[in-house]
């Protein structure tokens, strides 16, 4: 079921996938929230992360078969991705600025399972209405 073009409806769509933290070997809930109402992006929430990514929802989708990665401002997080050696593993290496914050691997099946999800929920091409300008706007004064 998508969204279409002009509905008033916002959804919120909450996943949860395996992350594998490669520099202290502990395993992790990375939840993936995916709201329609901000439709170019995903939050990413690490379990016993300190902090949060915001990440284009297109650079998920494109690391799912190859590099992907999108710069943030220096005090915000980047996420930098990339197929692993092996081939059912995607790596995310959460950097800030310059800085490398931390190397995730997570199931790339389980992450093109999730991101087909969201392409189907807000098809590429029909995210612009369903911003809700009016927030953008007060965001922005506030």
């Amino acid at each position: 079921m998508s969204i279409e073009q002009g509905q008033e409806r916002v959804a919120e769509r909450t996943v949860a996938i395996n992350a594998w933290d490669m520099v202290t070997d502990e395993y992790h809930n990375a939840k993936l929230i995916y709201r329609t109402a901000d439709p170019f992006f995903v939050r990413i929430e690490i379990e016993d992360w300190h902090d949060v990514i915001i990440a284009p929802r297109s650079v998920l989708l494109e690391c799912v078969a190859g590099r992907a990665e999108f710069l943030a401002a220096p005090d915000k997080q980047s996420l930098r991705a990339c197929p692993a050696a092996e081939p059912q593993w995607t790596l995310w290496q959460v950097r800030q600025g310059d800085l490398d914050l931390a190397l995730f691997r997570v199931d790339r099946q389980q992450l093109a399972d999730v991101m087909t999800g969201l392409y189907e929920l807000v098809p590429a091409g029909k995210e612009m209405p369903l911003i809700s300008w009016d927030a953008v706007i007060a965001a922005l004064l506030a």
